[in-house]
């Protein structure tokens, strides 16, 4: 990559006054975000999500499934979703997740809600520090507050927060997989697991790093997502003697619920679900899975065709940039794309020798105008009364597009040998 010192971001990041711009703009992020939290907290009521929706990912993924799974109660289960005030069983992590639940559930709610709005925050700072890395930027303490601050702000980190989710843990390891996964197998083996947690995270790493030839990595990650899915799941089938049906009816009732259905959500960000927006094409769990191998594919390409000039950084660039379109993901999700945003305001493409200033700025402004896409909310949309027809469709889809211009700019700079970075 090549490293512009003069950018304006660069600048700031290498002020002396950037620890007071890093702690103003931090504690503006977070105030913000704790305001909203106060203002729409849920309050745990069935079907309580469409106005009170702060932290009722907390409370739908963590902290009920967290008590149900410690009072022998199967949180997958119809049982559960009736005899707690959630909107529907657990959706299907993969059952490891209960280890990151349960502690919540020993707690009063509302203590539980402090301290995962705590944790998150730490994770936020800590995936801020990461992207900084890897952007090859200045990222010092001033400078890590800064671009949390500024994660915080944008649409994904704002929506991560006030919701509760359990994203930050998923993009930490998923992007510390990435990079260890040549040189610490050990360590990348147990992130990748970690980022198994959520099969959408889990399934196209795998690919990917199958793809880069890190056998070794993957058959740790593997087993040790097996192994620490396996305790629970045990935990599970003793409880509930009709666990298949649970686990089918969690699925059904995931693929039913209105907020991730393609045709009807506004906060999915996949290719999938803009084929049924904008063509009405039905999609199956077999196109599914092709388009995620077309998405994925190029990783293949660049290892088979720039073998020796092959960068770990040009693979990350384009696998951070996939994933979260090439399979089902929600607008928090576009997070993982932070890294890549964080280089191209600097003016470089991790991996790239020498990207024209055209594709940084197709870079560039796409994920720009994601991370400030206030348009594409309910609460927006709402009130705008907009119908559901063509400029709904638009709107709903303006998240996929952009990530897709990314995309596509970044395939025009890797398809040119002389752009792709010498290996790592």
């Amino acid at each position: 990559m090549t490293e512009v010192r003069n950018s304006r971001l660069h600048r700031i990041l290498c002020s002396e006054r950037v620890r007071l711009y890093g702690c103003v703009l931090f504690g503006l992020a977070v105030f913000v975000c704790a305001y909203r939290i106060w203002n729409r907290y849920h309050i745990p009521v069935k079907g309580s999500e469409f106005i009170q929706f702060a932290h009722c990912d907390f409370h739908n993924l963590l902290y009920f499934p967290g008590r149900a799974t410690l009072e022998g109660i199967n949180p997958y289960s119809a049982r559960y979703a009736d005899a707690y005030l959630v909107n529907r069983a657990l959706p299907p992590y993969s059952p490891a997740l209960l280890f990151v639940a349960a502690p919540f559930g020993l707690l009063p709610i509302h203590l539980a809600d402090i301290l995962w709005m705590l944790i998150n925050i730490g994770l936020t700072i800590l995936f801020s520090h990461q992207s900084l890395r890897f952007a090859k930027l200045p990222h010092g303490s001033g400078a890590t507050l800064f671009a949390a601050g500024l994660l915080l702000l944008s649409r994904p980190g704002h929506m991560n927060l006030v919701l509760g989710q359990v994203t930050c843990i998923l993009l930490c390891s998923s992007l510390g997989a990435l990079q260890l996964s040549k040189t610490h197998s050990v360590i990348a083996g147990i992130l990748l697991a970690i980022a198994m947690i959520k099969p959408t995270y889990g399934i196209p790493l795998i690919i990917v790093l199958f793809f880069i030839g890190a056998w070794k990595t993957v058959l740790i990650g593997g087993a040790v997502a097996i192994l620490s899915a396996a305790i629970p799941w045990l935990w599970i089938v003793s409880c509930d003697k009709d666990w298949r049906t649970s686990f089918d009816g969690s699925h059904q009732a995931h693929v039913n619920d209105q907020f991730v259905s393609p045709a009807l959500t506004w906060i999915r960000i996949d290719t999938g679900s803009l084929l049924v927006r904008i063509f009405e094409l039905p999609i199956s769990g077999l196109f599914e899975g092709i388009l995620m191998l077309l998405h994925l594919i190029p990783v293949l390409l660049i290892c088979l065709f720039y073998r020796a000039r092959c960068s770990t950084d040009a693979v990350i660039l384009w696998s951070l940039l996939a994933i979260p379109i090439c399979i089902y993901h929600i607008v928090y999700d576009s997070m993982l794309v932070y890294p890549i945003l964080l280089a191209s305001l600097a003016g470089g493409l991790p991996g790239l020798i020498s990207a024209s200033p055209r594709s940084v700025f197709c870079v560039t402004l796409p994920l720009a105008l994601t991370y400030a896409n206030y348009l594409t909310t309910w609460t927006v949309l709402t009130n705008l009364g907009i119908p559901h027809g063509v400029l709904w469709r638009v709107c709903a889809s303006l998240n996929t597009i952009c990530h897709l211009v990314a995309l596509f700019s970044v395939a025009w700079e890797l398809i040119r040998p002389v752009r792709i970075s010498s290996i790592d």
